[in-house]
């Protein structure tokens, strides 16, 4: 492979992945955690997103699927037992305080917990 073509697919690549970003930006649900600048949880900060997608989304897929698979992990995070969630029963202050803090916001998937968003975005190839 030239230096071109690796540079040329890297390059689509990182596209790829602002366009999913983007397309999040662009959802009324998900919007809701992502963010510019670094935060804390439940929200996510963009620029780490795009890391994880570099790292862990080996596979392409029309990106409007990958928004719809997203948003129904968000849901099923959302309905899971704190047991199935954290693997705990009671999982302590601070991972309840922002599952609550999750719960305003309708964004789950930056919690500290059984589905980090690097396993989560594994779920997605």
């Amino acid at each position: 492979m030239s230096v071109y073509f690796s540079h040329k697919v890297d390059d689509d690549l990182d596209q790829y992945y602002k366009n999913i970003i983007d397309a999040m930006m662009s959802d009324p649900i998900l919007k809701k955690g992502l963010r510019e600048k670094s935060t804390k949880r439940p929200f996510l900060y963009i620029k780490e997103l795009h890391d994880i997608f570099t790292e862990n989304l080996k596979t392409f897929h029309p990106i409007d699927d990958l928004i719809q698979r997203i948003k129904i992990l968000n849901i099923e995070f959302k309905n899971m037992s704190f047991l199935d969630f954290y693997g705990l029963e009671n999982p302590g202050n601070t991972k309840i305080s922002n599952r609550r803090h999750a719960q305003e916001i309708g964004f789950y998937l930056n919690l500290e917990c059984n589905y980090p968003p690097k396993e989560w975005v594994k779920m997605l190839n």
